[in-house]
């Protein structure tokens, strides 16, 4: 089902750095490179200044079209809004959302869940 109507990505950068950063990582995992599954969405919650500023509109001017329609930056301080957003670009209301994003109601243990993937040899 996901490989059929695709995956959406929500990111969201608490606290990240620009040296965290990787163009070459950034550009296999949109670009499907590495995932064999094809990208509905990107979606960036609440990035730094400098992303929204300075970084962003370069991105923006460099990769094509198809790419551009794909991330959506939600730079709003009232999380309610954010999740308005979310929303209207179809994605459910707080029952999808992590727990660490703003309004976010599912608790996702991502250590526990790559334990698990270990332990069954994947």
């Amino acid at each position: 089902e996901a490989q059929r109507r695709g995956v959406v990505f929500i990111n969201y950068p608490k606290n990240v750095r620009l040296s965290q950063l990787n163009p070459r990582l950034a550009k296999m995992s949109l670009g499907s490179e590495c995932l064999p599954v094809q990208i509905k969405a990107f979606h960036i919650i609440q990035p730094p200044r400098l992303f929204t500023k300075i970084i962003f509109p370069i991105i923006r001017a460099i990769i094509g079209q198809r790419y551009r329609d794909m991330l959506v930056v939600h730079s709003s301080d009232d999380d309610e809004k954010i999740l308005q957003e979310l929303e209207a670009c179809g994605l459910p209301r707080r029952s999808a959302i992590p727990l660490d994003l703003p309004g976010g109601m599912v608790d996702i243990d991502h250590i526990g869940w790559i334990e698990e993937r270990r332990n069954n040899g994947c």
